[in-house]
């Protein structure tokens, strides 16, 4: 299954991966109701992307002019355009580069899911207020 497909299903399901802390790559996945909060974005996609991202997009090395590491588990709307990048770049397998650590495919997944989940609780806020 590729990488956008499995983030399909995982976002029709309505499910994200949470991966058990300090396990392996082998290590079980437990499914997740799907939420956005801070806990949660603390323990998969910022871990996600302290992992495979921060070393080229962070404060001091921003490549290609993209940071992620002031990005938050309640995106603003100038955040929203850089979380779909992101999303696009994960799924499409064009991040991270083939010559960096590579995400399993249920982590893209997962990180998929999460996004288009704040993308949607973040255009239904907008249209509450």
């Amino acid at each position: 299954m590729t990488r956008s497909m499995r983030a399909v299903v995982v976002g029709v399901l309505g499910i994200t991966v949470a991966q058990v802390p300090g396990g392996t790559s082998n290590a079980q996945e437990t499914p997740v109701a799907a939420s956005v909060d801070d806990t949660r974005f603390q323990e998969s996609v910022q871990l996600l992307s302290q992992k495979y991202c921060l070393r080229c997009h962070n404060a001091d090395n921003m490549e290609s002019g993209i940071r992620v590491d002031q990005l938050t588990a309640m995106p603003e709307e100038i955040q929203l355009f850089l979380w779909k990048d992101i999303q696009k770049q994960v799924d499409e397998g064009a991040m991270p580069p083939s010559d960096e650590p590579q995400p399993t495919d249920d982590e893209c997944g997962a990180l998929s899911a999460w996004i288009t989940l704040a993308m949607d609780e973040a255009s239904a806020s907008e249209l509450s207020e």
